[in-house]
């Protein structure tokens, strides 16, 4: 066992070196030691919480592989991967849009339109709602700003 002062990478180090033979043993191409990275870290990478990565691989988005003691190891593609649906997340696109972007099945120019074609939508949507700011500002800033917002006080509201 890992004393508690061990760092991340250390961890996932150590870890990553049973995954190589688990990893030769399912046909899985062999990781580099030092490629493979742990859950936590990939989190301090990303921005995203732990929460959120798993519920990416819940979802098919990541496939991490496993350690024996069934720790996640990510590598530096699955990085990246994590990084681009972290992004997207954070444009609000859906998860179910993000796979369907993302899918294994697609040539790598079909996902860069897919992805244009997402970020349109965005962009889009950010228009409309810079648009719809834009008008509440201008009717709280309008010639009659002061009647219409004004919060009633007591002479103005009927107490029976």
């Amino acid at each position: 066992m890992l004393d508690s002062g061990t760092d991340d990478r250390t961890r996932d180090d150590r870890s990553s070196v049973g995954q190589l033979d688990r990893a030769s043993a399912t046909g899985q191409p062999e990781p580099k030691i030092a490629a493979v990275i742990g859950i936590a870290r990939l989190r301090d990478m990303t921005g995203a919480s732990l929460r959120a990565l798993r519920h990416y691989e819940s979802a098919g988005l990541l496939s991490p592989l496993r350690t024996a003691n069934g720790a996640r190891l990510f590598t530096p593609a699955q990085a990246r991967t994590a990084a681009t649906i972290v992004l997207l997340r954070r444009l609000d696109v859906p998860v179910r849009k993000i796979g369907e972007i993302l899918a294994p099945d697609r040539s790598p120019d079909a996902r860069a339109q897919a992805l244009k074609l997402a970020l349109e939508v965005v962009s889009a949507k950010l228009t409309r709602r810079l648009e719809d700011l834009r008008d509440a500002i201008a009717q709280l800033e309008g010639p009659d700003a002061d009647r219409k917002w004004s919060t009633p006080n007591s002479k103005d509201v009927g107490h029976g």
